[in-house]
C-alpha cells in the first residue's frame, strides 16, 4: 500500500550533523554542533513498514558537507543511511552522496557521483528502495528533474573501499539498514547559514505487516 504523505515540504538547512558522533567531530575541530532535528521531516513509515521512498531535492550547496536528502534514520548519536545531495567543494561543487552509519557512530561513504551545479537547482529525484530479497537492506537510484521523461533512474553505484563488507546486486549497490529501529525522514544538515531547501513529489511506499 502506498501512505500518502504530504508531497511538498520546505525547512532551513540546518548547522546540526549525524556525522560519526558530536564528541567525535568536536574532538576533531569540527565545532560543537547537536544532530539536524530543527531540518528533520519524519515521514509515515518506519523500519517495519518501509518499502520505497521517492522524493524530489531542490537545493544548491554552496560549501563543502552541506547537504539534503532522504535517510533511513535511528538518529544523529546513532545509525543511518542516507541518499543526499552534498556540497563537493567550497566553490559550488555538487555531487550525490550514498552512505551509512553503524551503531557504533563510524560512517563510510558508499557512492559518490558528481553533478552539474548549475542544473541540481531545478531539483534531483532520488528514490530509495528496501531490496526484496532481504529486507535488512536498501537500493538507491536518481534522476535530474528536467531530463526526457522516459529516461531510466540510474542506480548508485559502490565507490571506494569497503566493497567487501556490502552486497552486490547486479548493476546496484545494497547498503545495510540500521540494526535498530529507525524512521523515514527528509533532511537538510551542515549548512554553513539557514538556506532554503525544498523537498517536492514526496512519495512514501509501505508494506503491510503480520
Amino acid at each position: 500500500m502506498e501512505k500518502q504523505a504530504p508531497t511538498e515540504f520546505e525547512v532551513l538547512g540546518s548547522s546540526g550533523c549525524t556525522w560519526s558522533s558530536r564528541a567525535l567531530r568536536k574532538s576533531q575541530g569540527w565545532g560543537d554542533f547537536p544532530g539536524p532535528d530543527d531540518a528533520t521531516i519524519f515521514l509515515p513509515a518506519d523500519s517495519t513498514s518501509f518499502k520505497a521512498v521517492e522524493a524530489t531535492v531542490h537545493a544548491k550547496p554552496e560549501k563543502f558537507g552541506e547537504q539534503a536528502g532522504i535517510y533511513a534514520y535511528a538518529g544523529a548519536e546513532s545509525s543511518w543511511v542516507k541518499f543526499v545531495v552534498d556540497g563537493a567543494s567550497d566553490d559550488g561543487a555538487t555531487m550525490l552522496i550514498l552512505a551509512f552509519q553503524n551503531e557504533d557512530c563510524v560512517p563510510t561513504v558508499v557512492g559518490k557521483v558528481l553533478l552539474d551545479h548549475d542544473r541540481t537547482g531545478n531539483g534531483i529525484s532520488l528514490k530509495m528502495i528496501r531490496d526484496t530479497a532481504t529486507t535488512r537492506n536498501v537500493f538507491c537510484m536518481w534522476k535530474e528533474v528536467g531530463s526526457d521523461p522516459e529516461s531510466e533512474w540510474k542506480p548508485m553505484m559502490i565507490k571506494g573501499e569497503k566493497e567487501n563488507e556490502l552486497e552486490r546486486k547486479l548493476d546496484r549497490v545494497c547498503v545495510p539498514l540500521p540494526k535498530v529501529d529507525w524512521n523515514l525522514a527528509l533532511i537538510a544538515e551542515c549548512w554553513k547559514a539557514p538556506t532554503p531547501v525544498q523537498f517536492s513529489n514526496v512519495k512514501v511506499q509501505t508494506q503491510t505487516t503480520c
